[in-house]
């Protein structure tokens, strides 16, 4: 086709088919958009989906795993090896502590007979294993199995078990089942932290459902759909197109667990898949069309308006091109007058930029540098001068790696071919220069590449920033570090010799004054021996004490665990300070709450000190009135007996107070509520501190509420494991 070199089109023409033209390739790219959205959607979702159920495979794999490592320990100790069976009945009672979940552990032999439950004593008669099908499969292999959900027949709920054999001659005899409720897997599930419109569920290798997200009361032990328990048969992983119970429509990722018969998946239904396909339908639809109305409308304003005016504004923006005065003459349109304006004033504008970036270039305080893409020096600053030693010329053609110290160039070529290659936008790290004078800097690195509009690589800049002092100060710190902790450590060490030293010739003398007690029956004597025997034995408190503080801070305390009478205990911790309260005219009561059990599993003689310490202050701190002790359960734990428990004891004076400005003083070693207590009533100020770190062993905290002059109470609360039921009533009498 032959073109009329005269052949022209008026400004309105060309910006309505502008207008026209920009639509078309609009529409076009709304088309391939859907396509597009439609592909990269489904592509999305099923990725997340995929990763979804692989990471709720894992999580429930580990779970399993865990719980299989700790039948396989019960399964190998000496107990079990040794067939003393009422040993490995209690050693699987201290293992549910462990696993919160787990509602009992069991042994079942070949022939589906319980020979004990943690649920019910030793020896009681327990029914018949009901999913007898699956204990003899388990019998005929030697690996751990996990079971599909079951109604159990001592829990009476349903259930699922994690089973690991019990080996003698070379073979299977029995087989150690760890029960846990479908609830719990339910609540694995929830902590997979899924988006709300989600669902996930556990099934066993025959499509049984375990757990489910939505609905899983009515869920557990159901069979999925069939074209899920078809996708489970035939692999491992993958996804399909299934419908749920209550009859949505879902895309549904599954994934086997690994080493074990479950299979977890996650739904997401389809609707909300193509939420957003709908959303971005109808802003390309609406644009596109909004778009064209609109390009119209301003094509036909702006062609009557610009076409006298656009010459001028070429005239202008040539002569600036050319470098002369860029001058557009008024057109009464407020752009076109700005350009004309900002034209003008452009030329200036550059120059006094140019300078400026010059003047911060120069004048930073930190080195800058500019590196060509292929990794040599374009310009420095004067302070990059400065930290390396070298002028301009001598870095001209060198590159940062030729005086990057060898132990760090080998990372700094790698960072560079990386930040070239485009795999980073910016890198900082810290890095060693060699200084002309061979002297090492530190220095604080950071490299970002700059780019044209078009993306091409122009150059690298490059900021330093000297580190060498900040490192030096680093390691003056650790090394004080070090130095303080070896003199607390060498402290530590020092009382706990000296109570030694002290400890054992102060029980000298206190078995000396009670054989001089033996021998003599002078009543004067016998009064001076009483007095010797009590300063010693006070003398002997606080070396226990400072023994005790000794031990705590070097970390040496260890608690027993042990069962004991709680009960029996705590009026073996008060009863000493009976006779004391009792020539005070005080009052010394002691309440144990009606649910706190009697049978507990702790540290008996830890709970004792820390008791005695409370409650001789305020026997100790109290005039006249009384002194309470209250004991009660602190949680809300409900479940089986043997559950580890909060308790807390109150103990209540109606003493001298403690002010306010020492009630974060006082369980500090060595600090007493008022500075005349030690004169008027002994103590070192140690028992306290005593009882915080204690208590802080046990797991619980330690606080006081006081107002001088009306009394205080101390509250301290510790963990023990209840290994009984509760008292059968409330006890509240006289201590």
């Amino acid at each position: 086709m032959k073109i009329d070199k005269n052949f022209s089109l008026g400004i309105r023409t060309w910006l309505l088919l502008l207008c026209v033209l920009a639509m078309l390739p609009i529409l076009l790219f709304s088309a391939f958009t859907v396509v597009a959205l439609e592909s990269a959607q489904q592509q999305a979702a099923q990725t997340a989906l995929a990763r979804r159920a692989e990471a709720a495979a894992n999580a429930v794999a580990q779970r399993l795993d865990t719980y299989a490592a700790s039948l396989e320990a019960l399964a190998r100790c000496d107990s079990a090896l040794q067939g003393r069976l009422p040993a490995v009945h209690e050693h699987a009672k201290r293992l549910l502590p462990l696993h919160r979940d787990v509602l009992a552990i069991t042994l079942t032999g070949a022939d589906g007979e319980q020979v004990f439950s943690t649920l019910e004593p030793f020896g009681a008669v327990l029914d018949p294993v009901r999913d007898t099908d699956q204990v003899r499969r388990f019998f005929t292999g030697t690996r751990p199995a996990v079971s599909g959900p079951f109604f159990g027949s001592v829990s009476r709920k349903l259930v699922v078990a994690v089973s690991v054999p019990v080996v003698a001659g070379g073979k299977v005899t029995a087989s150690l089942r760890m029960l846990s409720a479908t609830e719990a897997w339910t609540h694995a599930l929830e902590d997979l932290r899924l988006p709300a419109e989600w669902a996930a569920l556990i099934m066993d290798d025959s499509g049984t459902v375990v757990a489910r997200s939505l609905a899983p009361q009515t869920s557990a032990g159901t069979k999925v759909s069939l074209s899920l328990q078809q996708a489970i048969r035939t692999a491992s992983a993958g996804m399909v197109d299934t419908v749920t119970r209550e009859g949505v429509p879902v895309k549904t990722a599954f994934a086997k667990v690994p080493g074990w018969g479950w299979v977890v998946a996650v739904g997401v239904p389809m609707s909300v898949l193509r939420a957003p396909l709908v959303r971005s339908l109808w802003m390309v639809c609406g644009g596109g069309g909004l778009l064209l109305v609109v390009g119209l409308l301003v094509a036909l304003w702006l062609s009557r308006l610009l076409a006298a005016k656009v010459s001028l504004a070429a005239r202008a923006s040539a002569a600036l091109a050319a470098g002369s005065d860029a001058l557009l003459p008024a057109t009464r349109v407020r752009e076109l007058d700005a350009m004309g304006a900002s034209l003008g004033a452009a030329e200036k504008t550059l120059g006094e930029s140019m300078a400026r970036f010059r003047a911060v270039f120069e004048q930073a305080a930190v080195g800058i540098s500019l590196v060509t893409p292929d990794g040599r020096y374009l310009q420095v600053n004067d302070r990059y001068r400065e930290i390396t030693g070298y002028g301009t010329e001598e870095l001209a053609g060198l590159r940062p790696a030729d005086i990057t110290h060898p132990g760090d160039r080998g990372d700094e070529e790698a960072n560079f071919e990386r930040l070239r290659a485009g795999h980073l936008a910016a890198h900082p790290w810290e890095k060693r220069f060699v200084r002309k004078d061979g002297s090492i800097v530190w220095a604080d690195l950071a490299t970002s590449p700059v780019t044209d509009a078009a993306g091409n690589l122009l150059y690298f800049i490059g900021v330093i920033q000297d580190i060498s002092q900040r490192k030096e100060l680093t390691a003056a710190l650790c090394q004080a570090k070090e130095t303080a902790e070896r003199a607390s450590r060498a402290k530590s060490d020092f009382m706990a010799n000296m109570s030694h030293e002290i400890r054992t010739p102060m029980n000298g003398i206190m078995g000396m004054i009670h054989l001089a007690r033996l021998k003599s029956p002078d009543p004067a004597l016998a009064q001076y021996l009483d007095l010797a025997d009590l300063s010693a034995r006070h003398l002997l408190g606080i070396v226990n004490d400072v023994l005790d503080l000794a031990k705590m801070e070097a970390g040496k305390v260890r608690l027993l665990r042990e069962p004991f009478a709680l009960r029996r205990e705590i009026r073996a911790a008060i009863e000493p300070m009976q006779a004391a309260a009792g020539e005070k005219g005080l009052a010394l009561a002691l309440a144990v709450a009606p649910d706190v059990p009697d049978a507990v599993t702790g540290d008996a003689g830890r709970l004792r000190q820390v008791l005695a310490n409370v409650v001789g202050n305020a026997v100790k701190f109290t005039g006249t009135g009384h002194v309470d002790i209250r004991v009660e359960l602190d949680d809300d734990a409900a479940g089986d007996e043997a559950v580890v428990r909060r308790l807390r004891f109150t103990v209540r004076d109606t003493g001298i107070g403690i002010p306010a400005d020492r009630l974060d003083d006082i369980f500090e070693s060595f600090e007493q509520a008022h500075t005349s207590a030690h004169v008027l009533y002994g103590g070192a100020g140690l028992g306290l501190p005593i009882s915080r770190r204690l208590v802080e062993f046990m797991g619980g905290t330690i606080d006081v509420a006081s107002r001088e002059g009306e009394g205080s109470t101390f509250t301290f609360t510790v963990w023990l494991e209840m290994s009984g039921p509760a008292a059968a009533g409330s006890e509240a009498d006289p201590a």
